[in-house]
């Protein structure tokens, strides 16, 4: 076998019977371990592990380049990632309901005072139309109070001895 060794993307996708882009993503996720060299092309640190995993279509469990050691560890974290992550979905399922109700008692409270600001307007246009009626009716008598308001200040600027003799 050819060991631990470092290909280039075109090598290792003839070696593994896959395309240059599955070898991309292996690296991109991290299953592969990859480095770009002096002449700016990049190469990939395949192990006969790697190559027959590649070639069977398996995905290797872990990146090249970690103890063997630490799957035990590392499935025990996940255990416990994944139920944190069930119990953090629990809670936004909780929030997602608490907030429903929410917005519906909102909802609720926005109709009523909708409902309560109609009735408040349409008591205004009542009341406006009420003063303008009653200002109308009125109108009549203040313009005949303020023509004998002026006949009085007429009146009143004319000297006294015309008055009295009623010139």
């Amino acid at each position: 076998m050819t060991g631990d060794k470092l290909y280039l993307l075109t090598e290792a996708a003839e070696l593994t019977g896959t395309t240059v882009e599955t070898i991309r993503q292996r690296i991109k996720r991290r299953k592969l371990y990859a480095v770009k060299g002096n002449d700016g092309r990049v190469r990939v640190r395949l192990t006969d592990a790697d190559i027959a995993a590649l070639k069977t279509g398996q995905l290797t469990s872990q990146p090249t380049g970690q103890p063997t050691g630490q799957t035990v560890e590392d499935s025990s974290a996940i255990k416990a990632l994944e139920a944190h992550v069930q119990t953090l979905r629990e809670q936004l399922e909780q929030q997602r309901t608490d907030h429903q109700i929410e917005r519906q008692i909102l909802r609720d409270e926005n109709n009523r005072l909708r409902d309560g600001l109609s009735a408040e307007r349409d008591h205004a246009r009542e009341l406006a139309s009420r003063l303008d009626t009653a200002h109308r009716a009125h109108g009549d008598e203040a313009v005949r109070l303020r023509q004998e308001i002026a006949t009085l200040r007429t009146e009143l600027a004319r000297p006294w001895w015309r008055r009295l003799i009623g010139h």
